[in-house]
């Protein structure tokens, strides 16, 4: 039955009264049963809508209760109930919404700038020991372990290299055969050094300004 019809009218209008009947009686199921057909009848009908706003709105659904309201003034621009109504909760879910970013900001995790300094000069110390030991400071194990496997391979494979190497350039005399490869090596060791002590740093900087302390 369409609510356009006459009879279809009469049947919505027949409903909203016994809605309204039942609220009054506090039977607040049997009053959105009724509110409910009446809206499959009529989906656009700014009474029912406004109606069912107050059910909702009375089980503290509001926010359903909102979107009712929003719908029955949509329904009916320039209806003074409803759009009471829709400003009343909309100011209300506002201000509930601010109250629960003030909660959630007072319950995130804060850090002194005293302990941000110490978590990176933690973190730059054991980078600069050696490679990848800030990384396992910073809850990195993955990068910190291929740090510290890489280094010590370089290290193992061409440390002694690049020492020989160093002096040669250092003193203007030879000292010793010096094996390039090895030598690149030794100074590879060097660059994964630098970038771990830097990236330890960055990356405790970055956590600290966000988490609690790293150690």
């Amino acid at each position: 039955m369409s609510v356009g019809t006459e009879q279809g009218r009469e049947k919505l209008d027949a409903l909203l009264r016994e809605a309204h009947f039942f609220r009054l009686r506090g039977q607040a199921e049997e009053a959105e049963a009724r509110c409910r057909a009446a809206l499959v009848l009529g989906p656009d009908d700014a009474t029912a809508l406004e109606m069912m706003g107050d059910l909702l709105r009375g089980r503290g659904q509001t926010e359903s209760a909102a979107e009712s309201y929003r719908r029955a003034v949509a329904a009916a621009p320039g209806r003074p109930s409803s759009e009471k109504k829709y400003a009343e909760l909309a100011l209300a879910l506002a201000d509930r919404a601010r109250q629960r970013d003030a909660v959630d900001s007072l319950l995130q995790p804060t850090v002194s700038s005293q302990q941000q300094r110490r978590n990176v000069m933690t973190a730059f110390l054991l980078s600069a020991f050696f490679p990848g030991l800030g990384q396992f400071y910073n809850r990195e194990g993955v990068k910190g372990a291929l740090l510290v496997v890489g280094s010590l391979i370089c290290l193992g494979l061409g440390g002694d290299q690049l020492m020989r190497l160093l002096l040669t350039v250092a003193t203007t005399r030879p000292s010793g055969e010096v094996n390039s490869i090895g030598a690149w090596l030794g100074l590879l060791s060097g660059v994964l050094w630098i970038y771990a002590v830097i990236d330890a740093v960055v990356t405790a900087q970055k956590r600290s300004a966000g988490a609690g302390p790293l150690g």
